[in-house]
């Protein structure tokens, strides 16, 4: 799961509806491991100089991606960090990026699984829509109900958060 993501994700979510699998667990496990690699790529962008990144040859074809991360970067951070989960490709210079600004770690820890979290959750209620389309989607709509009101309780606190910081950042200017 560390390497394949989503690859993984759906297909073990079907599993978890099937009951082959608890939710509980696979929700921890795609967490850890999305976690993991996004924290391993944010420490090689903190860590290691933007010139010396460039020499590895799969770094190369992200030079343009990640020049232009940087420059939308003050402007949308979090917005960045959210979708990039869900663009292929975008990912991973997203988090170097976020290495490379210097961002402090307890605020990345706090936004990067803030996102991961929004991204299992909206892939969840996609595979929950579709499942239960298929089977008996009355049996499951106090579910549908909770966890959308859960999405849209994390939107909310993103936005008072972004709005907040913004604020802020107004007034020390």
């Amino acid at each position: 799961m560390l390497i394949g993501g989503e690859t993984v994700y759906i297909p073990a979510l079907y599993a978890s509806f099937l009951n082959y699998l608890d939710f509980k667990w696979l929700f921890l496990t795609a967490f850890s491991a999305t976690f993991l690699m996004d924290y391993i790529l944010y420490m090689l962008g903190k860590k290691i100089p933007l010139e010396k990144m460039m020499r590895l040859s799969w770094l190369k074809k992200k030079t343009l991606h990640i020049e232009k991360y940087q420059k939308k970067f003050n402007q949308h951070a979090f917005l960045i960090f959210l979708f990039s989960k869900f663009f292929y490709g975008t990912r991973a210079t997203a988090q170097l990026v976020y290495g490379l600004q210097k961002i402090p770690t307890s605020k990345y820890i706090f936004l990067n699984s803030l996102s991961i979290i929004i991204w299992l959750l909206i892939i969840y209620l996609i595979g929950l829509g579709v499942h239960t389309s298929l089977y008996n989607l009355p049996a499951n709509l106090k579910q549908i109900e909770f966890i959308s009101a859960g999405i849209f309780l994390i939107f909310m606190i993103g936005f008072i958060w972004i709005l907040r910081t913004k604020t802020k950042r107004e007034l020390s200017q």
